[in-house]
């Protein structure tokens, strides 16, 4: 569910971006520098009794001044009997007090340019005695100074976007140069960006992330010209762009801050970046609506979408290079008279605008190899010569002011890869054998555009191309000479020299994803050859100024892109390559060097597992530095232990308690610490009891620590001692502090409970143990603990296999090991033993195997045998099983059903449950023992990316396999013989890099299933509100589930921070705040009813034919957004409220997004349910709108509605679905409205 403005009543918002860093101060207006234009759109009389009342206030702010005001900026608002704001649009509402209402606007988009070059529109609801003749404000200040207040009462004009740059020459080449509309040589750093030729009907990657970074097309752009592209260079593919229809890209997305973006594209390895250097900014900002993004795009034809997006990237000052994938469209073979008219009839719709016009370049056909062409028609298929000509001809005669882009082709032998291949030296084709392109340069030598003309070959390394020599050095720079390189030096002349054309060459494609250990060598040579320096100056070429990188897409198969598979993260190689060329990125303007080399993880050889009857003691409790961890210990008080009751976990304090935990790893990989303390420059990182502050205060309050007892055993400990300086208290808040909250007045990040006795001042860990790792384990271990963080102690078998291999050495080593912990007060009933963290990899199953392998069922019953004498506080945790058909990974099932387990003849648990209901310490002394047992289950739950699963992984399929797994375990629960039943509480351990849209759709659908909301409710489990996060630092593969910490193990994701706030995550600044605190003593119901009405847009996209549904009858499947407004003038529609949606073909819903079903199945061909969330309340006269959104089963393709009610109000319909969306059968899926 998103809530946004509606446009009708709010003018949409110019996307400004801020013109300063962070730490540049908010600039202090003169008097009279800023204007307020404010507009009261409704006003309407509360049940509180007389003189109370509410209105819908809506400010235009615009700085007048010569300065730019960046935001965070002051907002002061006066007006006759303004008591509270009841809710706030845009900015944070911070204090009222009789008539005075105080707030900041902190939104990056809401700076203030000069001279009123833009407007940012805030709203608000409040609070007044006030009639509806004198309830507007009275004033308004900004920053300090008081605003020239204009009231009207209609809403003013719309912003607009700072000019773009236009006129001048048009691009035009000469000597062997593409000149720009300046007259000089203009250089084309470019990227290529896809999605309009793989059927997305819009460039790739919307779907990424939860913020504008990555979900934002405006702001992905602007990425691109802070990174410092100015070209793009746009596949498409005609049948898409002209025959499919567009698919929305509106969601819901968190408005990120300047120093975010600039965070985002500023190398790691950039250092001093002045305050005062100057930013960049769009020339034409997208209008858009706060909390929406893509909003603003076109949805009624793909064609108009595409002529919006490139005069976008023109507007802001990026060449475009239209580029006709032939690989993914073969319409010039299939229907060359529709190809013919299509390209000038797209041109010409693109040059309406007078700047587009003169910045767009044509790539007439990509890569003609692919469809196996010659420059001359040969084996029944057209030259492509002949089709560049006659391409060019007719895009002319409607653009003479574009440059013509001509790749090479047919000359494989001298040319290593598709796109390559435009030599028309007569002796070198003869000597290889390749096609002639010479008849194709003679008739163009007689064209009007000929200066318009650019050789534009692609050129790859040997990951790409496949080639085996001539690939680096001498070699590759005689090949690229003779294919293309000439003709920028010596040029082309006619056979009788009557005329020659030196051609500007531009590198239409080049890329590589750095990982073949050829490419290297192949890029520096290349780099060398574009830039004619070292030994690539060979006398036979000039330099090569432009070149496109290939490709934006992290979703480029074989290069990747220049974001990582999140859609944010740079692949900085890449970035550092390009700037060898002449990429010149925002911060490197000032002249600072960067590098791209980061801190090295150390690997190691795995130590030789243990040998049966070995074992490891407990050598000391203090450190050869000097740290005591008894002293450490002594400061916790003595509490009562960790168990379990009827599904729910009892905590260390005796009451209930929901663990929210986060892996950490390092004492499983050699590190003989945690990750992280040597990865980074920062004592963010740096510093162990900084980077526990830090997890608390994101709202942790467990840590698991997978551990190989091989590293405790053989490895000696390695230093972690560093040079730091520690943050302050106020760094170290920001650091763990979302960039987009305010944080609550009065409130700082939690103190630790204790600290280390022993911290030498300048050096971060010196009172970590170096003695053992062993030791250096319990002091981490004792520290978490005494800072009330439960502990997870975890056995990674996938490195340390000696469960496997030496079960009763294993059992020995996890006695040695509690032992030594539990001796320690605060350790011992914080404790959390995860036996056997994911059994599958080590090649256990539940019962033992006629292999010899022991079974981990009973593993388990021996290991807890052993250690619940040593330890009763302790809590146990189990994992599951690979339960083939009924589980999507390892570690995952739970499954006993026996018909269930016969059928798939899968891993069987019964013996185990039967075995552990029996035991002891199920039935330990505790009140009502029967119903406590101190064993928890922890299913691994892992997303598409890591399961490669394509579907089944969200919704109603995604719960019954779940349920199947674990689910009903907390619920219905496990029966042994003689009715001795348990209910077990479930905590597990997930993960995601949230980074592709399969992915979020399984964990937005987890999430749900976790909370027991929406259609993730069933009465088969119960909710689930433990559970524990892989991991903390990001991962060291490119498969991993990253971390909670960025690549810089500084940086906070909060992407999934602010999605795990969903499943009971809370920061430490997630306390109520003023403007988002439910006002308790206003009344939203009003006495004025009468008149009520509301209007519902809907758009109703990618409907299709699902499978065929029980008695033959067909399925159809819909997406339909419905965006709700209250079109009363008087009296809002206060929650909860009920919507109703009526159509004969409904069925059920698979899936809902902001609407609390009554039932997911269609009775009559009704959908209800309720909305109950205050802050979807709808405010009279359209002041904002709530979007829900559905996933439909019907038995027709007209899913639409034809009736939508809200409680009993019949609400206005208008239909805003795509054009021709509803015309065929067309593939469906779901479709993430909220971007978890």
């Amino acid at each position: 569910m998103s809530v946004s403005f509606c446009k009708a009543a709010w003018p949409a918002l110019l996307l400004a971006v801020i013109l300063q860093t962070s730490s540049v101060a908010v600039q202090e207006l003169p008097s009279n520098g800023c204007s307020v234009t404010a507009q009261v759109s409704s006003h309407w009389a509360l049940e509180t009794g007389a003189s109370q009342y509410a209105a819908s206030i809506n400010l235009l702010v615009s700085n007048n001044g010569s300065g730019t005001v960046a935001a965070p900026w002051d907002l002061s608002i006066e007006g006759v009997g303004y008591s509270q704001v009841v809710q706030a649009f845009n900015w944070d509402s911070t204090s009222t007090s009789t008539g005075v209402i105080n707030g900041t606007a902190s939104l990056y988009w809401e700076t203030l340019l000069p001279l009123a070059a833009n407007t940012v529109n805030l709203g608000l609801i409040v609070q007044t005695t006030s009639n509806s003749s004198n309830v507007a404000p009275t004033a308004v200040s900004i920053a300090g100074q008081s605003c020239e207040l204009n009231i009207t009462a209609a809403a003013g004009a719309s912003p607009s976007g700072a000019a773009s740059e236009s006129g001048g020459n048009p691009l035009t080449t000469d000597s062997g140069n593409i000149i720009g509309p300046d007259g000089n040589t203009l250089a084309l750093l470019g990227i290529n960006y896809f999605g309009f030729d793989d059927g997305n009907t819009m460039l790739d990657g919307l779907w990424a992330g939860s913020d504008q970074l990555t979900l934002d097309f405006a702001t992905i752009v602007y990425r691109l010209q802070l990174l410092g592209f100015n070209a793009v260079r746009l596949p498409f593919s005609f049948q898409n762009i002209y025959n499919a229809s567009p698919k929305s890209q509106t969601q819901s997305c968190s408005a990120v801050t300047t120093q975010a973006i600039l965070s985002s594209v500023t190398h790691p390895g950039m250092s001093g970046v002045s305050s005062s250097q100057q930013v960049p900014q769009p020339a034409s900002p997208a209008a858009q609506t706060p909390g929406v993004c893509n909003d603003y795009l076109p949805s009624d034809t793909t064609i108009d979408r595409f002529v919006w997006v490139v005069q976008y990237f023109t507007a802001n000052n990026i060449y475009v290079l239209l580029d006709n994938q032939l690989n993914l469209d073969t319409t010039v073979l299939d229907n060359y008279q529709q190809w013919i008219q299509w390209w000038p009839d797209l041109v010409s719709r693109i040059s309406q605008d007078p700047v587009a016009s003169q910045k767009i370049m044509i790539d007439v056909l990509n890569e003609p190899d692919c469809q196996y062409l010659q420059w001359q028609a040969a084996n029944g298929k057209p030259g492509a010569g002949d089709l560049y000509l006659a391409a060019m001809d007719a895009i002319y005669k409607v653009n003479s002011d574009v440059l013509f882009f001509v790749e090479g082709l047919g000359q494989s032998g001298l040319a290593n890869n598709w796109g390559d291949g435009i030599c028309t030296d007569e002796n070198t084709i003869k000597q290889y054998g390749i096609s002639d392109p010479n008849p194709f340069f003679m008739s163009l030598m007689g064209r009007p555009y000929l200066s318009q003309v650019v050789v534009a070959p692609h050129v790859y390394p040997p990951s790409i191309s496949k080639a085996t020599d001539k690939y680096q050095g001498s070699g590759l720079y005689d090949r690229l000479s003779k294919s293309f390189g000439s003709l920028n030096k010596n040029g082309y002349c006619l056979p009788d020299k009557s005329k020659c054309h030196q051609f500007a060459v531009a590198i239409g494609e080049t890329g590589t994803a750095f990982q073949d250990s050829r490419d290297t060598p192949s890029m520096a040579s290349f780099a060398k050859y574009l830039t004619n320096t070292g030994d690539g100056n060979d006398g036979k070429h000039n330099k090569i100024e432009s070149v496109f990188w290939w490709a934006w897409n992290a979703n480029s198969g074989d290069t990747g892109g220049i974001v990582q598979q999140d859609w944010l993260t740079i692949n900085w190689n890449k970035i550092d390559w390009m700037a060898s060329v002449g990429l010149t990125p925002w911060y490197a303007k000032q002249g600072s060097s960067s590098s791209s080399e980061g801190a090295a993880i150390e690997s190691f050889a795995e130590p030789e597992p243990f040998s049966e009857g070995d074992g490891f003691t407990v050598v000391t409790n203090a450190s050869s530095s000097g740290t005591d961890i008894s002293a450490l210990a002594a400061t916790a008080a003595t509490i009562a232990g960790l168990t379990t009751a009827n599904a729910t976990i009892i905590g260390a304090e005796g009451v209930p308690v929901n663990l929210i935990g986060v892996t950490w790893p390092g004492f499983d990989s050699g590190n003989t610490m945690f990750d992280g303390l040597l990865d980074s420059a920062s004592s963010f990182s740096q510093d162990f009891q900084t980077q526990v502050q830090r997890i608390i205060s994101l709202g942790f309050n467990m840590v698991k620590i997978p551990f190989s007892f091989n590293d405790l055993a053989d490895l000696q400990p390695l230093s972690v001692l560093t040079n730091c300086t520690l943050p302050t208290t106020e760094q170290l808040q920001s650091s763990v502090t979302n960039p987009g909250i305010s944080p609550p007045p009065g409130r700082g990040i939690p103190s630790l409970n204790a600290t280390a006795p022993t911290v030498t001042e300048g050096t971060c860990n010196s009172y970590l143990p170096d003695d053992s790792v062993l030791n250096r384990l319990l002091y981490v271990v004792t520290y978490l603990a005494t800072n009330n963080l439960y502990v997870v102690l975890s056995n990674n078998v996938t490195v340390d296999n000696t469960v496997a291999t030496a079960p009763a050495m294993w059992i020995q080593s996890w006695a040695t090991l509690v032992t030594a912990a539990s001796s320690y007060e605060p350790v011992k009933p914080r404790l959390i033993l995860d036996f056997i963290d994911y059994p599958d990899r080590a090649g256990l199953e539940w019962q033992s195997q006629d292999n010899g392998m022991p079974g981990s069922g009973d593993l388990y019953l021996a290991a807890m045998d052993a250690i619940n004498p040593i330890n009763p506080s302790a809590l146990f945790m189990i994992k599951g099983a690979d339960q083939t058909i009924y589980t999507t990974n390892g570690g995952q099932g739970f499954v006993t059903d026996q018909q269930l387990i016969t059928a798939a003849q899968c891993s069987n648990p019964n013996a185990f449950f039967r075995s552990l209901l029996a035991k002891s310490y199920s039935t330990q002394a505790w009140p009502l023992a029967s119903q406590h047992i101190p064993v928890v289950l922890a299913p691994i739950i892992e997303p598409p990316s890591q399961t490669g699963q394509e579907e089944g992984f969200s919704g109603t399929p995604q719960y019954a396999l779940l349920n199947n797994a674990f689910g009903y375990m907390n619920d219905g629960g496990y029966c042994a013989t003689g009715n001795v039943c348990k209910n077990f509480p479930i905590i597990p351990e997930i993960g995601s890099p949230m980074a592709s849209i399969n992915d979020n759709l399984m964990m937005e659908s987890l999430f749900s299933y976790m909370n027991a909301t929406g259609l993730g409710k069933d009465a088969t489990h119960s909710s689930i509100g433990s559970w524990i996060w892989n991991k903390w630092t990001p991962a060291t593969v490119p498969e991993g589930t990253q971390g909670i910490l960025t690549a810089d193990y500084v940086t906070v994701d909060w992407n999934k921070v602010n999605n795990l706030t969903t499943i009971g995550l809370s920061p430490w600044y997630t306390l109520p705040t003023a403007h988002r605190q439910v006002p308790l003593t206003v009344p939203i119901n009003s006495t004025t009813v009468n008149g009520t009405s509301c209007e519902v847009s809907y758009s109703l996209t990618q409907a299709g034919q699902a499978t065929t549904g029980s008695g033959g009858d067909r399925d159809y499947l819909a997406f339909l957004q419905l965006t709700l407004a209250n079109s009363a003038t008087n009296a809002p529609i206060a929650v909860p409220y009920t919507l109703t949606l009526n159509n004969t073909n409904y069925v059920g819903v698979t899936q809902s997004n902001g609407l609390d079903l009554t039932d997911s199945s269609a009775q009559a061909g009704l959908i209800t349910g309720n909305v109950d969330d205050y802050w979807n309340t709808l405010w009279p006269a359209a002041t904002n709108n709530v979007t829900i959104s559905l996933l439909l089963q019907g038995t027709d393709a007209d899913l639409a509605p034809s009736q939508v009610k809200i409680n009993a109000l019949v609400c206005t319909l208008t239909d805003a679905s795509p054009k021709g969306v509803n015309s065929g059968n067309q593939p469906s899926a779901a479709t993430s409205s909220t971007g978890v």
